[in-house]
């Protein structure tokens, strides 16, 4: 299993829109501008991707900019349905939080939908704790200290 940073801006936007179907439905047809999410991301967040094999397992997008607050935002984590159930999520989030250390953030945050039950028992199980409700979402935080 091979973890990688992307730089370079096309591998970023192919990444995420060839990422997009691990959804259902589709991210792509969830968000109103995917196009300008996915320009976001590549601008100013940090993308890692897992390859297994040779082909794309999935990815994790990471802002760790906020220097006010000192936290760390994934705005995105994705496995393709063949690899689920693999250790890829966990060698991803395993990553970002490495990351975001290592840029200085003290904790690391994401928003997961409250029915999306395998996530949530998925981030509980990484030491996430609930840090808010936004409706259909809640906020889970872990610290990095």
């Amino acid at each position: 299993m091979l973890v990688e940073e992307l730089t370079q801006r096309e591998s970023i936007v192919n990444t995420w829109n060839h990422l997009s179907d691990a959804y259902q439905p589709p991210l792509s047809t969830r968000l109103e501008d995917f196009e300008s999410y996915v320009e976001r991301i590549a601008q100013n967040g940090t993308t890692f991707v897992c390859k297994e094999g040779g082909y794309l397992a999935g990815g994790i997008a990471v802002y760790a900019n906020d220097t006010a607050s000192k936290t760390a935002f994934v705005t995105q984590l994705a496995t393709m349905p063949g690899f689920r159930r693999k250790g890829i999520g966990t060698v991803l989030i395993a990553r970002a939080c490495d990351y975001s250390k290592a840029k200085g953030m003290t904790s690391i945050k994401l928003e997961v939908r409250k029915n999306n039950k395998r996530a949530m028992a998925f981030y509980k199980s990484k030491d996430f704790i609930f840090d808010g409700d936004n409706g259909d979402t809640v906020y889970l935080v872990r610290s990095l200290v």
